[in-house]
């Protein structure tokens, strides 16, 4: 009996034994159907075509593609290139189908500098950069005999998106079959006008001949300011229509957003419309020798801008402001004031500079000592009969006032006061332009 119970215990030791066996062998199965996909190195030191090593991020994307050991999920890789050295481990994928390779994108200072694309072989020795590079984009042939090439996108394409960034832009106002000008932003404008009509260097167009064109200064157009009248006439016809600027109490209005002119119509927008009290006066040029320009002395400043502006830490002038002007419009009698305020945040133990420009030429250029954590100043210029001058004081915190003077021109066309800055000796500072301000004061007879 005894001898039957221990044959008992044994037939159930090697029952469980087989059993941890299976169980062994299933799980061993599964790891070698779900085991790590091959690796391949390429290992490279990379050169620009000037010999310079290059210094920069490489970036890989890959699409979805299937190895003999498991799936890969698309994805993107971000490396860093430091003198050159390249060193990455890939999954190979040789002969795994028109979806296995890899888009090589080498950025540098910004922006893409070239693209290229790989097809890595399994290897057990690191590859180069030479030994994986396809020497055209892949196409994709699934099977159909017939090759489709890949989309190029814009980034593809060595500088195409500063280029394009770089090129003129449509205005408002452009239209075809029309010629052109360059607005003040920069962008293209269709000059208005009659198809015998001959154009001016500023993107005027006037008759060709020897026809003077006038110009209308301070008129105050004719309506009445009831609070819901939105139509003023003017004497004149604004030739072109663009050179006609509208002020209401000293402001601009914008044409387009705040009135629409029509011939020697002015037509205000509702939110816009003159209220009792308020003044308007119109400046334009016109080919009509008609007409009273208002003379008078009830002539408001005009603020051309007034705004804030930007901040910088840069060691390098940067500009943080600017106020386009239209040169054409400023007459022997106007004077321009223009206001300018700095702040210093930051390490106060650094000094830092100032320009003012005008038409790109400095009229004033300062340095701030470390601790003037405010710091302010205008000029003002006087636009007579031959000469223009200007005289600029500023001071700081701590830097007592400074003045200079001088003379200058006026371009006959649009120009810009530009306001620069930057930090003296490091970079753990900021210099803001925190105002800046240019007003006109038109000229006033009788007085």
């Amino acid at each position: 009996m005894m001898d039957y119970h221990q044959g008992l215990v044994r037939a159930a030791g090697r029952a469980g034994q087989l059993a941890l066996r299976m169980t062994w062998m299933i799980a061993l199965a599964a790891m070698v159907l779900w085991a790590q996909p091959d690796q391949t190195r390429v290992v490279d030191t990379v050169y620009l075509a000037g010999g310079e090593r290059f210094d920069g991020y490489m970036q890989l994307e890959w699409q979805t593609f299937v190895t003999p050991k498991a799936p890969i999920a698309p994805q993107s890789k971000l490396i860093r290139v430091v003198n050159g050295a390249l060193d990455v481990t890939l999954t190979p994928t040789v002969g795994l189908g028109y979806t296995a390779f890899y888009r090589v994108r080498y950025f540098s200072h910004g922006r893409v500098r070239y693209t290229e694309f790989w097809d890595v072989p399994l290897s057990s020795t690191p590859q180069t950069v030479a030994g994986v590079r396809l020497d055209r984009a892949p196409t994709a042939n699934p099977g159909t005999g017939t090759g489709v090439a890949l989309p190029i996108t814009q980034a593809d394409v060595i500088d195409l998106p500063e280029d394009l960034a770089d090129r003129p832009v449509k205005g408002p106002n452009f239209f075809p079959s029309r010629t052109v000008f360059v607005n003040p932003d920069g962008a293209l404008e269709a000059i208005s006008g009659a198809p015998t009509d001959c154009v001016r260097v500023d993107g005027s167009a006037v008759p060709c001949g020897d026809t003077a064109s006038y110009v209308v200064d301070g008129e105050v157009p004719q309506g009445s300011l009831s609070g819901s009248n939105p139509l003023f006439a003017i004497t004149g016809t604004p030739t072109p229509p663009e050179s006609l600027q509208v002020f209401r109490n000293g402001v601009l209005q914008r044409m387009g957003a705040d009135y629409a002119l029509s011939g020697s119509a002015i037509q205000f927008v509702e939110g816009a419309i003159p209220q009792p009290g308020d003044l308007l006066v119109v400046y334009y040029r016109t080919l009509q020798t008609t007409g009273s320009p208002f003379t008078g002395s009830g002539l408001l400043p005009q603020v051309l801008c007034s705004k804030a502006g930007t901040g910088t830490n840069s060691l390098d002038f940067v500009d943080l402001g600017a106020c386009t002007l239209g040169g054409s419009l400023l007459f022997p009698g106007d004077r321009l004031e223009i206001q300018f305020d700095w702040a210093h945040t930051g390490s106060v133990a650094d000094a830092y500079e100032v320009n003012v420009l005008w038409a790109g030429s400095p009229i004033y250029t300062r340095s701030f000592a470390a601790g003037d954590t405010t710091a302010t100043g205008s000029a003002r210029v006087s636009i007579g009969d031959v000469t223009r001058q200007f005289s600029v004081q500023s001071y700081g915190a701590i830097s007592p006032l400074q003045v200079t003077t001088g003379t200058l021109t006026v371009p006959a066309s649009a120009f810009q006061v530009l306001f620069q800055g930057r930090m003296a000796t490091t970079e753990d500072a900021q210099l803001t332009l925190t105002n800046f301000a240019v007003v006109r004061y038109p000229k006033v007879e009788g007085q």
